[in-house]
C-alpha cells in the first residue's frame, strides 16, 4: 500500500518513519513498547494530530468557565477503560525538525568549519549558505510556539531536497527520529512507571514527588536510547537526538525553573553526562550553542573567557544560569 501523507507542513512526510523507527531501529526499544502494550495497556497506535493552530494556544474550557493554555506537545493520554495512547502534533514536529536542522548545520558550518580554517573570530557569519537557512528556519520554527505559519518554501525541509541539501536534510531526519524517539521514550517511561496509574494531581504538595518522576522518565528514557546505538544508528546521532529532545524545551519561555519539572539546564547536563563523552567531544559543542541561542533569544548577556575545550565552555554556561537561579 502506498503511504500518503496527511496534514499541512512538510514534516508529514516523515510521519510512517516514526513508527518504522521504533518497530524496526532498535530492537530495545521495540522490545519496550510490546512489553508496555502486553503489560499496561499501552495501544500501539498513534494518534496524529493535525490543525493550523500554534503549539501554544489558549482555548475556552467550557468545565471551569474560562481560557486555558493548550500545549500541543508529544504526550500519552489515559482514557476512562484504562488504555494509554500516544499523541502527536504535527506543528510540534515541524518545530522540532526545525531545531534539528537548524542547530548541527550552525555548528557545523558557522562554528567549526571556519574554527579549522582559522578564521572564525566568536562571531558566527550568517551571511553564507548553508547557516543562512539555518539560521532562518530556526528562527521559523520558533514562531511556531506562539503563531502557526506555512513552512516558508524556500527554506530547508524534509520535502525540499536539492542536490544541495540531500546530505543535510538526510542527516537531519536521523536526528529528528532519534530527538522524537526520545521525547516518547520519557512518555512512555511514565507509563512504564504506572505514573498515569497513579496520577498525581498538580497541586504544591505533590510538586516535589511530580518532579521526580520526571526525572525517572528522563533517566529511563537515555538508558532505551544508549541501547539503540548500533551500526546503523551511531552514537553521535543518538547523542544529539537527545540533546535536541531537551534543547526543544528550552525555547518554551524565559523561566530556568519549574516547581514540577527538572531546571532546564540540569536537564540537558544530566542527559549528557550519561552518555558519558570525551571532553573533547562536539556534543558538548552543539549542546553549548543550544544554550546560547537561548541565551541571545531571552537577552540575558552572558559572556565568557575562551574555553579549554567544549565541555569546558557548557560547564561555563551552566554557571551562568546558577547566577541567574540565584538573582
Amino acid at each position: 500500500m502506498t503511504y500518503i501523507p496527511k496534514g499541512f507542513l512538510p514534516i508529514n512526510i516523515l510521519e510512517s518513519d516514526i513508527i518504522g523507527w521504533m518497530e524496526n531501529h532498535s530492537t530495545e526499544y521495540f522490545a519496550f513498547v510490546n512489553f508496555l502494550v502486553a503489560n499496561h495497556g499501552l495501544n500501539r497506535g498513534i494518534v496524529y494530530h493535525i490543525n493550523d493552530r500554534p503549539i501554544l494556544y489558549e482555548a475556552y474550557d467550557p468545565i471551569n468557565y474560562k481560557m486555558k493554555l493548550i500545549a500541543q506537545t508529544p504526550r500519552v493520554i489515559k482514557d476512562s477503560f484504562g488504555t494509554k495512547t500516544i499523541e502527536l502534533h504535527e506543528v510540534f514536529l515541524g518545530y522540532l525538525w526545525s531545531i534539528s536542522y537548524a542547530m548541527w548545520v550552525i555548528y557545523d558550518y558557522a562554528i567549526i568549519t571556519p574554527t579549522h580554517s582559522n578564521t572564525y573570530n566568536g562571531a558566527a557569519d550568517f551571511s553564507a549558505e548553508p547557516q543562512k537557512s539555518a539560521r532562518e528556519l530556526f528562527l521559523y520554527g520558533l514562531s511556531l510556539i506562539k503563531e502557526y505559519k506555512p513552512w516558508p518554501s524556500a527554506l530547508p525541509s524534509p520535502t525540499n531536497i536539492t542536490p544541495e541539501t540531500k546530505e543535510y536534510i538526510e542527516k537531519t531526519n536521523g536526528i529528528f527520529l532519534n530527538a522524537i524517539s526520545f521525547i516518547l521514550a520519557h512518555e512512555l517511561a511514565h507509563v512504564s512507571h504506572r505514573h498515569l496509574d497513579n496520577f498525581l494531581p498538580y497541586i504544591p504538595a505533590n510538586y516535589p514527588a511530580i518532579k521526580e518522576r520526571e526525572k525517572d522518565a528522563d533517566q529511563t528514557a537515555t538508558n532505551i536510547l544508549k541501547k539503540s546505538i548500533n551500526g546503523n544508528n551511531t552514537e553521535s546521532m543518538v547523542v544529539l537526538g537527545s540533546i535536541i529532545a531537551t534543547a526543544s524545551l528550552l525555547y518554551f519561555g524565559k523561566a530556568i525553573q519549574s516547581p514540577t519539572h527538572p531546571d532546564k539546564d540540569d536537564r540537558m547536563k544530566t542527559v549528557l553526562e550519561n552518555y558519558n563523552l570525551n571532553e573533547l567531544s562536539h556534543m558538548w559543542g552543539i549542546a553549548s550553542l543550544t544554550l546560547q541561542f537561548f541565551n541571545q533569544k531571552e537577552k540575558f548577556g552572558f559572556s565568557f573567557s575562551q574555553p579549554e575545550n567544549y565541555k569546558d565552555l557548557f560547564y561555563k554556561f551552566l554557571e551562568e544560569f546558577k547566577q541567574l537561579k540565584n538573582i
